[in-house]
């Protein structure tokens, strides 16, 4: 058993699998989009366009810093996206990247009583194949079209911050 960079384990993985997982763990992080910091509804809705794009890199990469400054400590979905990716990379494993392809979004103000945004995201994704760092065959999750999540959001400190999450 080698060492992971990240200081998980690692089975001798088959060749493809050893050049797939370098290949996902080298994933660029996604661009940030002009005007995300603003405090304006487009500011939202490119902020959580982003975070939609963050979600494949996280899972390829195990990198949760960006993840992890968008979002809220006490956001459920956030939280359990940051749970599963370290219980993934922690023992060697790793998701292949893939896209996620918005096709719409949607901006609503607070409503009475509340400071928070909702911004919801439509988009399709495609198949992505997850591997568990032994050298057994993936687990392939099927592309998804139209998938819908909720976010809620605050402008605070000069930028958007998840205060939850939900696909719906």
């Amino acid at each position: 058993m080698g060492a992971d960079p990240s200081g998980g384990p690692v089975a001798e993985l088959p060749a493809e699998q050893e050049a797939s997982r370098r290949a996902a763990l080298a994933t660029a992080l996604p661009e940030r989009p002009a005007g995300m910091d603003e405090n304006s509804p487009a500011g939202a809705i490119a902020t959580a366009e982003y975070f939609v794009q963050l979600y494949p890199y996280v899972y390829a990469t195990g990198d949760l810093e960006q993840w992890r400054a968008m979002s809220r400590e006490d956001c459920v979905f956030c939280t359990s996206v940051i749970d599963n990716v370290t219980e993934l990379h922690s023992k060697g494993g790793w998701r292949d990247p893939w896209v996620h392809t918005v096709t719409n979004t949607q901006y609503v103000e607070p409503g009475p009583g509340s400071d928070y945004s909702r911004i919801d995201v439509v988009f399709n994704q495609d198949i992505s194949y997850t591997y568990d760092g032994s050298g057994a065959d993936p687990e392939a999750s099927e592309p998804q079209i139209g998938t819908t999540v909720l976010f809620a959001m605050k402008y605070e400190n000069g930028r958007w911050i998840i205060r939850e999450g939900e696909v719906v």
